[in-house]
């Protein structure tokens, strides 16, 4: 049984995988419009930038400059 949940799963996230990369042009697309004024973040996503902030100032205590992740 676990044999064939296994290989559920990975048909599974295989074929999320093939529908991201199907849509990766168009998004890529859409981010190169001169409209486009930058990416919405959703709640998760946006304490996996505050985490990376945190970890550049911790990193760069001496002074040096933290990348603005907007």
């Amino acid at each position: 049984m676990k044999i064939i949940a296994g290989f559920m799963k990975s048909q599974f996230i295989h074929r999320i995988n093939h529908q991201l990369l199907r849509n990766l042009p168009f998004v890529q697309k859409g981010m190169n419009n001169p409209a486009y004024k930058g990416l919405w973040c959703g709640r998760q996503e946006r304490r996996i930038i505050h985490f990376h902030q945190v970890i550049d100032r911790l990193i760069m205590e001496d002074g040096g400059q933290v990348p603005d992740y907007k």
